[in-house]
């Protein structure tokens, strides 16, 4: 049994996503500031300990050893369901940058005990995994961007704009191929081949174009690769950001886009990045990140300064 002051937990459905990441890196964070900070990552079937390994050592400048270190515990998200085992880990502060995958740890009956949970509201209503968040939850403090949530009054809120750890991300900036990305690896971004097709021919200056996708996925959008000026990459990608010198965002077919993360990653490194406009879409967070880029660009930073401390000291 191991006792902590404050862990951070997130359970990887599968990686390279935004909420991944974000994961990690308020993690680093918090633990260069308050020293032994726990985290947990709960893997679901078919993800190993060495795709999670990958996957930060590919985007972060980190200490080779981390993954040795004792406060991060790696473990198939059965070994934490709910059984005659002793509870693994105590802690009082339970900081979920997710809110999906706090909504996880309930729909899936994961046994975690703490005091006090923090996360990041994420889900639309109707998303089905809220069921059992509402059910089960205690205790807990929903951080929102109003402008996409605007919040229940059976949550407490605090008001909380998404950040992104840039400098210990590794350098992207070196020119990658003359390639326009178009990222499906998402479920809410479900856009079918002859859209994409679409896409593309509107986009006629464009000369070639990379998409990265799932395995989920893999047979929807493969067959695109037979064309001469489209690339097909399943996601890990490893040297993902050399692939790439702009990038084409999509907004979300269904569901939300909460605080896509792969704009502002391009803006900081020299990418491009064009916005697909669709008539009548919903402004959710593609949107606001979109304008934020241009009008508010330091909000997106995350650092030594952010509020993130403020919320948890109180």
């Amino acid at each position: 049994m191991k006792k902590y002051d404050m862990c951070v937990y997130f359970d990887a459905d599968y990686l390279c996503t935004g909420s991944f990441y974000d994961s990690f890196e308020y993690w680093w964070l918090l633990k260069q500031k308050y020293g032994e900070v726990g985290f947990i990552i709960m893997l679901a079937p078919g993800v190993r300990q060495a795709d999670v390994w990958r996957a930060i050592f590919d985007k972060y400048d980190v200490p080779g050893n981390i993954f040795s270190h004792q406060n991060i515990h790696i473990h198939a998200r059965e070994y934490f369901k709910r059984s005659n085992q002793i509870v693994p880990i105590i802690t009082d502060l339970l900081f979920v940058p997710s809110m999906s995958a706090a909504a996880q740890m309930f729909y899936y009956d994961i046994l975690l005990s703490y005091q006090k949970m923090i996360t990041i509201w994420e889900l639309p209503e109707d998303h089905t995994y809220m069921r059992a968040f509402d059910e089960k939850r205690r205790n807990v403090t929903m951080l929102h961007d109003p402008r996409v949530f605007k919040g229940r009054k059976d949550y407490k809120h605090i008001e909380y704009y998404r950040a992104i750890y840039f400098d210990i991300m590794r350098e992207m900036s070196k020119p990658g191929r003359d390639s326009c990305l178009l990222n499906m690896v998402t479920d809410h971004k479900c856009y079918e081949p002859h859209e994409l097709y679409k896409i593309i021919e509107e986009w006629n200056g464009i000369e070639h174009w990379t998409i990265v996708t799932k395995d989920k996925w893999a047979n929807k959008y493969m067959p695109m690769a037979d064309e001469p000026n489209i690339d097909v990459l399943l996601s890990p990608v490893s040297g993902y950001a050399y692939k790439f010198n702009s990038m084409m965002y999509l907004p979300s077919t269904r569901g939300l886009d909460p605080s896509p993360r792969l704009m502002p990653e391009c803006r900081y490194f020299g990418k491009q990045v064009h916005f697909y406009q669709i008539e009548d879409a919903l402004k959710d967070g593609g949107y606001y990140r979109y304008q934020d880029m241009i009008t508010m660009w330091n909000s997106l930073i995350l650092d030594e300064n952010d509020t993130i401390f403020n919320i948890i000291e109180r």
